[in-house]
């Protein structure tokens, strides 16, 4: 009888440990323009991580190509909340905090992260990225759960600023808005 009962709970932890590792996929998106990647993983049907990364940078200028490469992740918290981290192309952190909590339904939880750690400003002339979070109000926003804005911050008025966008929206899908490159 013993080794019954212990056969069935070993059983039902197999069945239940498989159950709950169904339960996530993951699906990258990749956009041919500017060569960024997002990566959607979904549990119990709704988008919980975000990872937007900028790793291929042969299409950008050749003065904005080594410092270029970059990733963030966004991790859904609940409908009102979200976490942000950023990497450097060092892969050293730059940002690791929580996005403002949604008040409203017509702003975004919007977070202006930066390539050097400790700045507060536009001061250098690297890539910064505007993530917007639109959580349980993403209906009012053409179903859009986040946003993902980055730009080469140049100083001159007469050089172009590469930039790029890409939209994730509460399915998991993913789409990019074609890139300026400066070229």
């Amino acid at each position: 009888m013993k080794k019954f009962v212990l056969t069935m709970v070993v059983a039902l932890a197999t069945v239940f440990s498989v159950g709950t590792q169904a339960s996530a996929s993951t699906k990258t998106y990749h956009d041919k323009w500017e060569d960024t990647y997002v990566k959607v993983t979904k549990s119990k049907g709704k988008v919980s991580k975000i990872t937007f990364a900028l790793t291929n940078t042969k299409k950008i200028m050749k003065k904005f190509r080594k410092t270029s490469k970059f990733t963030t992740t966004m991790t859904i918290v609940n409908s009102t909340h979200a976490k942000l981290i950023r990497k450097n192309y060092k892969g050293v952190t730059t940002f690791n905090g929580n996005m403002p909590t949604l008040t409203s339904k017509r702003h975004a939880s919007e977070v202006q992260t930066n390539p050097i750690p400790g700045m507060v400003e536009d001061s250098t002339e690297e890539i910064y990225i505007n993530t917007d979070y639109f959580g349980k109000y993403a209906n009012k926003h053409k179903n859009m759960i986040a946003s993902f804005e980055w730009w080469w911050n140049t100083f001159g008025d007469d050089e172009p600023t590469p930039n790029g966008d890409a939209y994730v929206y509460a399915n998991g899908t993913v789409k990019f808005a074609k890139p300026y490159f400066g070229e």
